[in-house]
């Protein structure tokens, strides 16, 4: 394929579809459509719909070289209006023309959204197994055995949710780090400042204990807790102290899942897993990323390796007995022989959780402005997710939730993996969306979930730090408005 693409369509509103269809098997090329059908001196894809027909052609040197049609009647769908059967027909036949172009196929197929276990567990109930297999993998040309790992973490994730509209959970922003990986787009500042640092978290606490307020007044029961940045482990043994103790009013030792993600090695010290303990967090987070040197200095990470089995062993003595350790596979430079050092770590260290992220480009982080295109192939990037999947659940762990984001390396996804009885419950409600999260500090979004009325409210705090402080009140009231209404409450 050539570095630019023409899409002939007299089709309207269809450009954004067509372009993500594109971007599942190139990330390079660059895309114009028009909307009349005319011959041109470079690679053309014609896009034709007519009595209820889907027809993509690609056109080179002037000769129609693939055509893919499809009839409308000849897939079955979920539950889309006509309309979007029209749509999932039109990419579908694109979709298999590309497929044939570039020889290969996608483990999703034509499905770019961000929560698919969601999809397939929702759906599950109404068309059953063998019937939502068939539509996913026919009409939307997901792999089957990629349908097979959604419907089985599926029936994980249906028994560990909580359907109580009275359960909820509490997810605090620390928007600082030591400093900002390259791949970063997430709201964070590069902060050594201890001042600065105190004031963020006077007024964290002040919208903490509104939190605490209202969750009191209305009787409901915080089952997990995730202090999540940013690195939360930037703040002083004495911040995190003031912090961990205001939480410790709601949590319920036993029954209250507590995260801190503690991410960079270099902030955690063995005080403030003492301190963490003391107030009860009882799941932390230690994030290599790579286990490679070379690699960490390329991404912009202060650490080394090393500091890995330092803050490891600082935890299991501090007595924490679930750590997660979060991996990015395609990195810069990467292959499988890191993946295997990163897996030899593990069977070492032998954490409860890992997470394994597929490096995404988005606009915003240090790759995007520099252009950077991953240069591992599709097969290389595939087996180096396998590696790890087979891998870890030979040291008996199991996929428990799984997440995908735009512009990600391979069109893949993001999954963790635990041992039985260790599955964040946190994890898996973010991506499922099935239970109401207060969300407390610069950045974090509260999700309010109504089960009477089957809608998601959402309300995001300022990403800017200062702004977010002078909104406080105002958010505050949007929140507990939504709160009133999920919980059957006749409005003020």
């Amino acid at each position: 394929m050539k570095n630019n693409l023409i899409i002939q369509t007299d089709l309207t509103g269809l450009s954004l579809d067509l372009y993500h269809t594109i971007r599942i098997f190139d990330h390079t090329v660059s895309v114009t459509f028009e909307n009349t059908y005319r011959e041109t001196g470079t690679d053309t894809i014609q896009i034709i719909y007519q009595n209820d027909q889907a027809i993509a052609l690609l056109i080179k040197n002037h000769k129609v070289v693939i055509k893919s049609c499809v009839h409308l009647d000849d897939l079955s769908y979920l539950h889309e209006d006509p309309h979007q059967q029209t749509k999932i027909m039109i990419r579908h036949a694109l979709y298999h023309l590309l497929s044939r172009l570039y020889e290969k196929t996608s483990p999703y197929g034509i499905l770019t959204g961000t929560r698919p276990v969601k999809l397939v567990r929702k759906n599950l109930l109404k068309y059953g197994i063998i019937q939502l297999e068939e539509i996913l993998t026919s009409t939307y040309a997901m792999e089957k055995k990629t349908f097979q790992n959604l419907a089985k973490i599926a029936q994980i994730t249906e028994d560990r949710l909580i359907n109580d509209p009275k359960s909820i959970s509490f997810y605090i922003s620390i928007p600082y780090c030591p400093s900002r990986c390259h791949y970063c787009t997430f709201l964070s500042k590069v902060c050594n400042n201890s001042q600065e640092l105190e004031t963020y978290l006077e007024y964290l606490l002040e919208d903490i204990k509104w939190g605490i307020d209202i969750s009191r007044r209305n009787h409901l029961n915080i089952r997990s807790i995730y202090i999540g940045g940013g690195t939360p482990t930037i703040l002083s043994a004495n911040q995190l102290e003031k912090l961990m103790k205001e939480l410790s009013n709601v949590s319920n030792p036993g029954d209250t899942e507590f995260t801190v993600e503690a991410g960079r090695p270099d902030t955690i010290t063995s005080e403030k897993l003492a301190i963490m303990k003391r107030y009860g967090a009882n799941r932390i987070s230690i994030n290599p990323q790579t286990m490679d040197d070379d690699t960490l200095q390329k991404i912009g990470r202060n650490h080394r390796s090393k500091d890995i089995f330092i803050a490891f062993e600082r935890a299991r003595r501090a007595g924490f007995n679930n750590i997660n350790m979060d991996f990015i596979n395609g990195l810069p430079g990467e292959n499988t022989t890191h993946v295997n050092k990163n897996l030899n770590v593990i069977k070492q260290l032998r954490p409860e959780n890992v997470t394994v992220h597929s490096l995404a480009i988005k606009k915003g982080s240090t790759l995007y402005d520099k252009h950077y295109v991953n240069q591992l192939d599709f097969e290389t990037l595939s087996d180096m997710n396998q590696a790890y999947q087979i891998e870890l659940q030979a040291l008996e762990m199991e996929p428990y939730y799984l997440y995908r984001q735009k512009n990600i390396v391979g069109n893949m996804d993001n999954y963790g993996l635990s041992t039985p009885g260790n599955e964040s419950l946190y994890n898996i409600n973010i991506i499922e969306e099935e239970q109401t999260i207060l969300g407390f500090g610069a950045g974090g979004v509260t999700k309010i979930i109504n089960k009477y009325e089957d809608t998601l409210t959402r309300i995001p705090n300022n990403k800017d730090i200062s702004t977010y402080a002078v909104k406080l009140k105002q958010n505050h009231a949007k929140i507990e408005s939504a709160l009133n209404t999920s919980l059957g409450y006749d409005p003020l």
